[in-house]
């Protein structure tokens, strides 16, 4: 487990050097358009934000544009996406058009609500899109089985791509404290460090907080034959990062952080933006 703790870890810095640069270009471009975005320092929560802008045509701009993209690509008001077979003559039949029709309905009819949570993480998402040229959201289910988005931080989350250009590698770094952390993990199998768990049970200095990454990759050793979450095709990793040590292993059928990007220059990760185009 040690060893594939230090794996682990060796992939999560190899992934923060990519994106080391786009750190200061989006600090910069945050001050001045989307000031609620921090990524090379933290501000006290309640401080005031907008210290560097004096004009604020860009930040204005920015939530229009975030504001058309929503209004364009997913009105809740429009059947902005619908289900077919890739199948021609299932496509035709009577029985299966119904079907999927039915199942559309449901699907948008869910996504327009507050339960999914998607109306606030698109919103969010596609303010980053425009701002930074990345925007973060995670698909995943809840401890009811249903599913529901949130957009993640992009100054917390860092990525990879294979040779083809797709995004197979994905971390994601968040805070605890030990009363979530053990609220987090209670899952069988699920391994908490003790220093973490004597602060849960002496209830001592609440104030003191870990860093954790959640990697979520493509699983390239896996039996196929298997359906159990240790051989699904995205493997799932939670690790301290100090440490690297692994908390929890499990999977997912498919990548559960959805990552788009604006316009990417070739062989670049991360995508620029507009802002970061008029940034001069």
């Amino acid at each position: 487990m040690a060893e594939h703790g230090s794996t682990c870890k060796k992939r999560y810095e190899r992934a923060k050097a990519i994106r080391a640069n786009f750190t200061w270009h989006w600090q910069e471009v945050a001050d001045l358009v989307q000031p609620s975005r921090q990524f090379t320092f933290r501000r006290t929560p309640g401080t005031k934000q907008n210290l560097e802008i004096v004009n604020d045509t860009a930040p204005l701009a920015a939530s229009s544009l975030a504001a058309a993209l929503y209004g364009l690509l997913a009105n809740p008001a429009t059947n902005w996406y619908s289900l077919v077979t890739e199948d021609f003559d299932l496509r035709v039949d009577e029985g299966v058009r119904k079907f999927l029709y039915d199942a559309t309905n449901r699907g948008l009819s869910y996504l327009a609500s507050s339960a999914s949570g998607f109306p606030t993480a698109l919103h969010e998402v596609f303010l980053d899109l425009v701002s930074f040229g990345t925007g973060i959201m995670q698909a995943s289910t809840d401890k009811l089985n249903m599913l529901r988005f949130n957009s993640r931080q992009l100054a917390n989350f860092f990525m990879c791509e294979n040779p083809d250009g797709v995004v197979d590698e994905t971390f994601r770094r968040f805070e605890l404290d030990a009363h979530e952390a053990v609220h987090l993990f209670d899952k069988d199998g699920d391994v908490l460090p003790e220093e973490i768990l004597d602060h849960f049970r002496d209830d001592k200095d609440n104030k003191r907080k870990w860093w954790f990454v959640h990697e979520v990759s493509r699983r390239l050793d896996r039996d196929i034959t298997r359906n159990d979450p240790k051989n699904k095709p995205w493997s799932s990793i939670y690790f301290l990062e100090k440490t690297g040590e692994v908390i929890r292993e499990s999977g997912f059928p498919f990548n559960i952080y959805i990552t788009p990007r604006w316009s990417k220059s070739p062989e670049e990760v991360f995508g620029r933006s507009p802002a970061m185009m008029m940034l001069p």
